[in-house]
């Protein structure tokens, strides 16, 4: 008794017609496969009956290696074009505005040819973690987390020995080039926040780039005095004026110096500012977290002066 026919061996004319005209425009199989919605296998054997019937002609090896391959090139920018408008598209939430702050700060982005990955090493496990949860409530795609011990490393002149790393970091090319072309460059050097455009999408991804840029670059700490402040420093120069223009139009006073190392430093002490900072800009480090904790459970230590500082 001969088996029913499966839906993988039915086709109408129309499919058929629609899997020939598609092969004829030169797409691969894998692409017809997207197309027609049907098994892989299942575009294969028809495929082949059609090119026993005569209808379409078979391919030389050469031919069908080309085949394949600019299916790939163009399966490879369908995917970017789509990455890029959900970049374009990023959400105004504080975890969106975390990646890139974090980015402009200890995070990477590397490409190399058709791969790539967007990431951050870190001897904090905690900070990997938050950049990881940032990356996934943006990218809706489980980052790989990763711990190793490196033996010997070197760091501003000082030799560290058996120093345990974390990475937090998603595997792709297209998510990597699309940061760079909304966003710029990234590494160190040449760094530079939009401050129109990342205020077009919202205040709270603005906090959100303040958060993981001090997150990454920033300290949190008490003077002499017993008063906090804030401050985050980088080489570059320019990059920080652009995080000094984020947080004067966020309301923020603040200030930047440099040091003789060309080291820029942008701080904030004014405590009225300084509890808003901690309040709303806040920290995802664990350590961090703890020492604006401290501070506001102290706000105000003395209310005359606290309550003369927000007087504008």
């Amino acid at each position: 008794m001969a088996c029913a026919a499966t839906r993988e061996d039915r086709w109408t004319d129309t499919e058929r017609e629609q899997v020939i005209a598609l092969w004829e425009s030169g797409h691969s199989a894998k692409e017809i496969r997207q197309v027609a919605q049907r098994s892989l296998y299942a575009v294969q054997n028809e495929l082949a009956k059609l090119k026993s019937a005569g209808v379409i002609q078979p391919l030389t090896s050469k031919q069908a290696n080309e085949r394949k391959r600019r299916g790939e090139m163009r399966s490879y920018d369908r995917r970017y074009a789509e990455t890029l408008q959900a970049v374009k598209s990023l959400p105004n939430t504080k975890s969106a505005g975390y990646v890139i702050g974090v980015l402009y700060g200890d995070g990477f982005i590397t490409i190399r040819g058709n791969s790539g990955s967007v990431g951050l090493k870190s001897t904090n496990q905690s900070f990997c973690g938050a950049f990881a949860q940032a990356l996934e409530e943006t990218f809706n795609r489980k980052p790989h987390l990763l711990s190793r011990i490196e033996p010997i490393k070197v760091i501003g002149g000082y030799v560290y020995k058996a120093v345990r790393y974390y990475e937090a970091f998603l595997h792709s090319v297209h998510i990597g080039q699309a940061i760079r072309k909304i966003f710029g460059y990234t590494d160190e050097k040449r760094w530079c926040a939009s401050t129109e455009y990342m205020f077009k999408i919202g205040t709270d991804f603005v906090d959100g780039v303040l958060q993981g840029f001090f997150d990454a670059e920033g300290s949190f700490m008490r003077s002499k005095r017993g008063s906090h402040y804030v401050s985050a420093c980088s080489m570059n120069g320019q990059g920080l004026d652009s995080v000094q223009a984020l947080l004067r139009e966020r309301g923020y006073k603040s200030r930047i110096t440099v040091d003789r190392r060309k080291q820029w430093k942008v701080s904030i002490h004014g405590q009225a500012d300084v509890h808003r900072f901690a309040t709303e800009i806040g920290s995802r480090i664990d350590y961090k977290f703890e020492k604006m904790q401290v501070h506001l459970r102290s706000w105000p230590s003395k209310p005359q002066q606290a309550h003369k500082e927000l007087e504008p």
